[in-house]
């Protein structure tokens, strides 16, 4: 009972705290994108929208408490930028209706993934460049919004040179284009694809490179077709599984790990672990996937034996320990040990 009223008493306090820095941002903060592009045209400045839930967003009360209420953010904001707060509170008092409605009317268009989200736009909306939390206080924030805007010079720039080149310097300042920090860049697709054709035959660095990408990109859209349409569990595993036949030549790429992480949730939703355990063992056991592959699969060989109907602890804690031993120094090892370990704990309870 105790420990229920606390957390409620801290919940309400938080919302309090939240709202209490929201009332008090001031007059430079606007809540109108209408009247932020009219202010921006006519005084030459940049757009910093802030995506925030103020009454339940950690880092966005962090944000807010270490950076964009400080005198050193304000000042400079004061001369460059006009600064939109576009909130999204759990509290029903804390905006009105019509101020909710124009947020979600912007978050539509932006399509945040998360809290807090920052665009940079110009005067017509048209995003820039995008950040959110950035440790280090108000005078390392104002560095890296400087950093962004003169990106913009640098990269407004670099596409002006991209629509004068041909061939192999066109491919070569799309490359240097997409791999320009923060920067919101146009149909990235469309560019990656360009590349490849410039570069077949041409330049085997550049086109291994983006034919990977494109390669992995159409490999995400078949499984996003496969997901979003119907069909049982069952149904899906078999759909995924002929994704995965028809992209046999692709051994490598975050679209492939993507792929097969994909497929081990099928075959544990399915409740198919032991074909699902084979599935991963073959690709481990294949020499023509890099050790990276290899290890994530022997990885996911581990989850989905500890996930099935009848857990057998030992054997899930052998196929950790084999996943471990291909690198324990990479990522994936060092997260096969964690989860080793919380099984042994659990089969210990259990025991």
């Amino acid at each position: 009972m105790l420990k229920s009223l606390s957390k409620a008493l801290a919940s309400v306090a938080l919302v309090a705290f939240a709202s209490s820095a929201f009332a008090e941002k001031g007059e430079q903060w606007l809540t109108d994108m209408d009247e932020a592009q009219k202010v921006a045209k006519a005084e030459g400045k940049s757009i910093f929208m802030f995506f925030t839930g103020s009454d339940w967003c950690g880092w966005c009360i962090k944000l807010d408490n270490e950076v964009l209420s400080k005198e050193e953010f304000l000042a400079y904001a004061k001369d460059n930028l006009v600064l939109v707060d576009l909130d999204f509170p759990q509290g029903e008092d804390v905006i009105t209706e019509e101020q909710r409605a124009h947020n979600d009317k912007w978050k539509d268009v932006f399509k945040p993934r998360g809290f807090p989200t920052v665009y940079l736009t110009d005067a017509s909306a048209k995003a820039f460049a995008q950040t959110g939390y950035q440790a280090g206080g108000p005078v390392a924030y104002v560095d890296h919004l400087k950093a962004l805007i003169e990106g913009k010079k640098a990269t407004e720039q670099l596409q002006a040179d991209i629509a004068k080149a041909k061939g192999l310097k066109r491919a070569k300042l799309l490359d240097q284009l997409l791999n320009t920090d923060g920067a919101m860049i146009d149909d990235k697709n469309g560019k990656i694809e360009e590349i490849v054709a410039l570069t077949e035959g041409k330049d085997d660095t550049l086109y291994n490179k983006y034919h990977t990408i494109q390669v992995g990109n159409n490999m995400m859209s078949d499984l996003g077709k496969v997901y979003r349409g119907e069909g049982s569990n069952e149904e899906k595993l078999d759909q995924i599984l002929a994704v995965f036949s028809s992209y046999d030549s692709v051994k490598e790429g975050q679209a492939l790990h993507r792929l097969l992480g994909s497929i081990g949730d099928q075959f544990i939703k399915t409740g198919q672990t032991e074909n699902g355990a084979a599935f991963m063992d073959k690709i481990t056991s294949d020499s023509s996937y890099p050790l990276e592959i290899q290890q994530t699969t022997a990885l996911f060989k581990a989850i989905i034996t500890a996930n099935a109907s009848e857990v057998d602890h030992e054997k899930a804690i052998k196929f950790y320990d084999q996943a471990m031993a291909m690198d324990p120094e990479s990522q994936t090892g060092k997260r096969a040990k964690m989860m080793k370990e919380k099984l042994a704990e659990k089969a210990s309870a259990q025991s």
